[in-house]
C-alpha cells in the first residue's frame, strides 16, 4: 500500500469521549494531533481555521455509527492501517487485534476513500464480533418435532448432497476448515434454538443456534465441538435498514455465484461504456499499465439484481484473484466486486508470504489456496462468452428500504423466504443482522441445492440434460 496511515486505540478513546450531534475541541496536544489524524481519513473536519482553536465536528453522514466504529479501536486494542493501493484508486485498510483470549485475526476493507475502507474493515470487525454466540442467544432447548412447523429444517438451509453427507467425515478432512459438514445426528434430541423472522409477515420462526453464530461449539454446552458454520448473510451498517440491505444483497450475490461456478456457466462481459466517467475506470487502466487484464463477468440471474465477477488474470493467463458483487445499481456492483477482488488479492499475497517464510511448515489452507490458484485459471467459464450480450436489469430505486422490498419481492416470485436474526449487540453498538434464505445456493460446494439445477435449465444456460452429475464439486475459494 502507498501513504500508509496508522489509527489505534488512542483514537479511539478520543473518538468515545465526543457526542455524535454536537461540536467538540481539542483539550491537548495530543487530542489535536488524533483529531488532525481523523481529518486526513475524512470522519472529522475543522470548524475554524487553526487546528489549536478550532472546534470539530463528525464529517459523515451517520456521526453515531462512525464513532461506534472508531471506539471498537480502544475496545479491543485493534492496530489499523490504511492506505492507497498499487492501482492508485483504490483504498485499503487491515485491522488485528494487538493483544486478546481470542486467536488474533486481521479484518479487511476497502473502498474508493479513505474512510470508506476504514468503516468497512471496521464493519467488518463488528460483525465478527455480533455473530459470535453469548450465553442468551439461545431463547429454546427441545428437540425439532417440539417446534412442529414452526422449525426450519437445518439441512434445507445447509444444502449439502445426500452423497455429501454419507461422506461427511472425508469431505471435512479434506476441506480442513474451508467448509465442513455436521455430524448426522448434529441436529437430533434436544438442542439450542434461536428465532428468526421472515421478512415477509414478521412470523417467528426457529433455527438451530449452531447454525446461526460463530464459534458455538467453543462457547455452549453441546457434544460437537467439531463443527463450525460460517457467517453467510451477516453484516453491519449504520442503520438496521442498511445491514439488512447488506445481508440480502450478499445472498443474492452468492446464489448466483454459486449457479455460475458448480454449473461452469459462461456469462457476458460488462459492457466498457458501462465504466465511462467513473472513479473505477482508472484502476482499471492502472492494471494494464501493470500488465495484467481485468475481466467484469455479468453473473445476474432469474432474481434480476445485478451480480458481477471482477477476475484479475496476468499476461499468461494465471489467476491472481477474483472479487464479486451485487447491488441494485450495475456499477455500484461493479465497484463492490472490484473491492472484494482487491481484498482477495491482498489475502492471496499474504498466503505466498506465509508459505515462503514457513516452507514445509506452512499452514494447509495457504498451501491449498496457492494450489488451487494453479487450477482455475484457464476454467472456460472465467472467461466471457463472446456470444452472450449481457442483459440489462429492469431500472429500480436502490435505498436501503426499497432494496429490501426489491429483493423480498424477488424471493416470492421464486418462491422463497428470507428469515431475519437481529444480531446488535451493546457492547458493540453497531446495527447488525442475519439473513437466511433456504434454498439460495452458497459459493461453497453444497450440491443439493435444486437451484443449481434448475436455474441454468431455466434460463437456458444449459440443456435439460443437465443434472447433478454435470455439477463441478472443485470449491470456490474465496
Amino acid at each position: 500500500m502507498i501513504g500508509n496511515m496508522i489509527l489505534s486505540s488512542a483514537h479511539g478513546e478520543l473518538a468515545s469521549r465526543w457526542s455524535h450531534d454536537a461540536a467538540f475541541h481539542a483539550q491537548s496536544t495530543d487530542d489535536e494531533k488524533t483529531l488532525s489524524d481523523l481529518a486526513r481519513v475524512g470522519f472529522v473536519q475543522a470548524m475554524n481555521a487553526q487546528p489549536s482553536e478550532a472546534a470539530w465536528r463528525w464529517s459523515g453522514a451517520h456521526a453515531a455509527a462512525d464513532r461506534a466504529l472508531l471506539a471498537l479501536l480502544a475496545r479491543f486494542d485493534l492496530h489499523l492501517e490504511v492506505g492507497v493501493a498499487a492501482d492508485e484508486t483504490v483504498w485499503i485498510a487491515a485491522a488485528i487485534q494487538e493483544h486478546g483470549s481470542e486467536p488474533r485475526e486481521a479484518f479487511s476493507g476497502t473502498g474508493l476513500r479513505s474512510d470508506e475502507a476504514i468503516r468497512a474493515c471496521l464493519g467488518e470487525f463488528a460483525e465478527f464480533q455480533s455473530w459470535l454466540y453469548r450465553t442468551g442467544d439461545s431463547a429454546k432447548r427441545c428437540d425439532f418435532q417440539g417446534l412442529a412447523e414452526r422449525a426450519i429444517n437445518p439441512w434445507d438451509l445447509l444444502g449439502f448432497a445426500s452423497a455429501q453427507r454419507d461422506q461427511w467425515r472425508a469431505l471435512n478432512v479434506s476441506w480442513q476448515g474451508y467448509d465442513a459438514i455436521p455430524a448426522p445426528d448434529a441436529f437430533d434430541g434436544e438442542i439450542d434454538w434461536t428465532g428468526v423472522e421472515a421478512l415477509t409477515d414478521q412470523s417467528m420462526r426457529w433455527l438451530p443456534s449452531q447454525i446461526c453464530f460463530g464459534h458455538y461449539g467453543a462457547r455452549a454446552d453441546c457434544t460437537d465441538h467439531s463443527w463450525r458454520g460460517d457467517s453467510n448473510g451477516c453484516a453491519t451498517g449504520p442503520t438496521r435498514d442498511s445491514a439488512l440491505a447488506h445481508a440480502l444483497l450478499e445472498l443474492v450475490e452468492r446464489d448466483a455465484t454459486g449457479i455460475w461456478w458448480y454449473a461452469g456457466v459462461q456469462r457476458p462481459a460488462v459492457p466498457p461504456s458501462l465504466l465511462d466517467n467513473d472513479l473505477l475506470a482508472q484502476a482499471l487502466a492502472a492494471r494494464e499499465r501493470m500488465g495484467q487484464q481485468l475481466r467484469l463477468l455479468d453473473l445476474t440471474h432469474d432474481l434480476e439484481i445485478p451480480v458481477i465477477a471482477a477476475i484479475l488474470s496476468d499476461t499468461d493467463g494465471n489467476l491472481l484473484a477474483l472479487g464479486f458483487g451485487c447491488h441494485a445499481d450495475r456499477v455500484r456492483a461493479v465497484r463492490s466486486a472490484y473491492r472484494e477482488m482487491r481484498q482477495v488479492e491482498l489475502s492471496i499475497a499474504f498466503a505466498k508470504r506465509r508459505v515462503a517464510q514457513a516452507g514445509d511448515a506452512a499452514r494447509a489452507e495457504d498451501r491449498r489456496l496457492l494450489t488451487w490458484l494453479t487450477k482455475v485459471g484457464r476454467l472456460s467459464h472465467l472467461q466471457p462468452g463472446e456470444t452472450l450480450v449481457a442483459r440489462r436489469p429492469p431500472n429500480v430505486a436502490c435505498d436501503d428500504e426499497q432494496t429490501i422490498e426489491l429483493v423480498r419481492e424477488r424471493l416470492r416470485r421464486v418462491g422463497l423466504e428470507a428469515y431475519v436474526l437481529d444480531l446488535r449487540r451493546t457492547e458493540i453498538g453497531v446495527p447488525a443482522v442475519r439473513a437466511f434464505v433456504p434454498g439460495l445456493c452458497h459459493f461453497k460446494p453444497r450440491l443439493g441445492l435444486k437451484r443449481l439445477i434448475d436455474v441454468p435449465r431455466a434460463l437456458r444456460w444449459h440443456d435439460g440434460s443437465f443434472g447433478p452429475q454435470d455439477l463441478s464439486d472443485l470449491p470456490l475459494l474465496i
